[in-house]
């Protein structure tokens, strides 16, 4: 079941477009310990995504499947996806899905398909979805007093929902809020898809601890935008000291002198080599940041341009492999203080 409600909130990214708003703070708990924000209206206004569709790299993509099984047309649905963790647990995880009165005929076609009941958790009444041997899902739609948006809030874990509801309600401090704690780095009105961890990498992504970013890594955020025309990458990783921010500079700067010198002899390596030129790595303090900026077609055409993987692509192998993989509501009355319910 996770995989079915979770591929309707996780895999929207690369398929809605929206007359979404920016970033919605007050929607998260002040105790996110890890965030990611899809800007789906930034990505399919960009030129990243027309160039994208003009080279057929979306051609995959079935919007009329969806539109049959759903009923509900994605590219115009969904407004924005923003996904969060209160623990240091990546596969636990909340998706805040911004959309509109057409989810609803969604769900409803879900219910159809896949067990659903109505549980009180914590005093938020949400709906358990389940199906198989499959662990279950749990989700909550809210409503907005005098809009037409419906926030779809999906889950693998009751208690996180609950918890998410009660911020989105009002009922709880949330990174919005003034003296909210927690992750203090937001997204810039340029960002497409926007990343920060706030604690320890190493307890986050559950690397060994031989890894330099996991063992001196202390917090990290990473935005990937478009303006004028040109994608950028910024990536700023805070440690505890000048000394190992130092020490992962010499780390990064090492790796991308070492894909230079051997890069003009590695088929896979050599086209990438005008991109690596293009990043700048470097220390201020304990914060080591990476800086990337490139015109964006010019970028697209170097990435596929008789590139290995646009062939591989299409080989039977890969077509067989993720042949594979595809097979593999009762709600509160009351409005919350900020309008929800």
């Amino acid at each position: 079941m996770k995989s079915l409600l979770f591929a309707l909130a996780t895999c929207l990214p690369i398929a809605a477009p929206a007359a979404a708003d920016d970033f919605a703070a007050d929607r998260v708990p002040a105790s996110a310990r890890w965030l990611i924000h899809v800007n789906t209206d930034g990505i399919l206004g960009s030129r990243l995504f027309a160039e994208a569709e003009k080279r057929g790299a979306l051609d995959e993509v079935d919007w009329d499947e969806a539109r049959r099984e759903l009923g509900v047309d994605l590219r115009h649905a969904v407004h924005s996806i923003t996904i969060f963790g209160l623990h240091d647990m990546p596969d636990r995880a909340v998706a805040l899905v911004s959309t509109d009165a057409s989810i609803e005929r969604a769900l409803d076609r879900l219910s159809m398909h896949v067990d659903s009941e109505v549980r009180d958790v914590d005093g938020v009444k949400i709906v358990r979805w389940s199906e198989g041997g499959d662990d279950p899902a749990y989700s909550y739609l809210a409503s907005r007093r005098d809009s037409e948006e419906r926030l779809l809030i999906v889950s693998n874990d009751a208690s996180d929902l609950a918890a998410a509801v009660r911020a989105v309600r009002g009922e709880g401090a949330t990174l919005g809020d003034a003296d909210g704690k927690g992750l203090a780095a937001m997204p810039s009105p340029d960002a497409l898809v926007f990343a920060v961890a706030s604690d320890s990498l190493r307890r986050l992504v559950q690397q060994e601890a031989s890894s330099n970013v996991a063992r001196l890594a202390q917090s990290a955020t990473l935005e990937i935008g478009e303006s004028n025309e040109e994608l950028s990458i910024r990536l700023d990783v805070t440690t505890a000291s000048a000394d190992d921010a130092r020490d992962l500079v010499q780390v990064a700067q090492g790796a991308l002198a070492l894909a230079q010198l051997v890069g003009p002899e590695e088929p896979d390596l050599a086209p990438l080599l005008p991109l690596i030129r293009k990043l700048d790595v470097r220390a201020d303090g304990g914060t080591v940041s990476l800086r990337f900026r490139h015109d964006t077609a010019a970028l697209i055409n170097l990435l596929s341009a008789g590139h290995p993987h646009t062939r591989a692509y299409e080989s039977d192998d890969w077509r067989e492999a993720r042949h594979d993989d595809e097979e593999d509501d009762d709600q509160d009355d009351d409005w919350g203080r900020k309008g929800w319910r």
